[in-house]
């Protein structure tokens, strides 16, 4: 009988043990990782131009670009584009693996000023399911365990939404065999995801206001982007909260969906296995957002950017 108390105490210490030092490894990797996973420009450091127009890019692993090499991400997709339509235009990384609003948020003031943009794309929301919950909202021990990224990265995994999963070929070919068009899949989800989704969607909008109004009050003009290929309710919910956000403060969303559908025929080959952007489809991102900026004068006049040519731009 000793023997087994002695067993199972032990088998408990180590649990806990493993736990701590989980916690631990969470909270270090939260601390580092973020500085050591930017890149911080899409080109070589060159000398400022005059009349260059400055870009900043912010948001998480679809603006970084896991998965593809620094020069076929969106952000200098982006640049090359704009160049070769005659903006001189100098666009920054500022992309960070695994960000959500709230860090995005958090973040942003350091971002502009150290690059002093005359634009700025968010794209973030994808991540928010990791943030804490709303302490408006939920429950005091609820708050207290949500205080841990143990208790977090339990409820993401235990959490079914797209992201999660590993039937996201099978999902995406289904849905493109049923529907002609980016796949919206509709199933009921229990009540633990629901009750995610909507939670990360509300994150999502709560975030966007602070951040767009941060973005004005440095003189940049702001720009909201979706998720291209939403394969179940969590992105579907944050791509909505992304449209309100910007019908609320009448700002440009470049709406990815719709670039998407036109590429239908084409999507299963354009995605990477994770679902992330592959060269091609980051590409065609990058034609879409200069086109917008091209096409709806985003672009700041020559007066404007000339007035802060002697700013850093890099």
């Amino acid at each position: 009988m000793r023997t087994f108390v002695q067993r199972a105490l032990l088998v408990g210490f180590g649990l806990v043990l493993a736990l701590v030092l989980l916690e631990g490894v969470l909270r270090l990797a939260a601390a580092v990782l973020p500085a050591r996973l930017q890149r911080a420009v899409t080109r070589a450091e060159r000398p400022p131009e005059p009349g260059e127009v400055r870009i900043l890019c912010s948001g998480d692993s679809h603006t970084y670009g896991v998965g593809v090499t620094p020069e076929e991400s969106y952000p200098a997709q982006l640049e090359d584009v704009l160049r070769k339509r005659g903006v001189r235009a100098r666009v920054v990384n500022a992309g960070v693996p695994g960000q959500n609003s709230t860090q995005l948020r958090e973040q942003l003031p350091e971002k502009l000023a150290e690059y002093q943009p005359h634009i700025v794309l968010v794209w973030v929301g994808a991540n928010n399911q990791w943030a804490p919950m709303d302490e408006d909202t939920a429950q005091p021990s609820t708050r207290f365990r949500d205080r841990f990224r143990v208790t977090r990265l339990v409820r993401l995994l235990f959490t079914k939404t797209e992201g999660v999963s590993g039937d996201f070929r099978r999902e995406l070919d289904d849905a493109l065999a049923k529907v002609g068009e980016t796949p919206e899949l509709r199933g009921r989800p229990g009540t633990r995801q629901l009750r995610s989704v909507e939670m990360t969607a509300d994150l999502t909008r709560q975030d966007l206001d602070p951040i767009i109004a941060e973005v004005r009050q440095a003189g940049a003009v702001p720009m909201l982007l979706t998720y291209p290929v939403t394969l179940g309710p969590l992105l579907l919910a944050i791509d909505r909260a992304i449209v309100d956000g910007g019908a609320a403060h009448q700002i440009r969303v470049i709406d990815l969906r719709v670039m998407a559908r036109r590429h239908t025929p084409r999507i299963p080959k354009l995605l990477l296995p994770d679902m992330h952007p592959a060269p091609r489809f980051y590409r065609a991102i990058g034609w879409e957002i200069a086109r917008t900026i091209i096409r709806e004068k985003v672009t700041p006049t020559r007066d404007s950017v000339a007035g802060r040519s002697g700013t850093r731009g890099s």
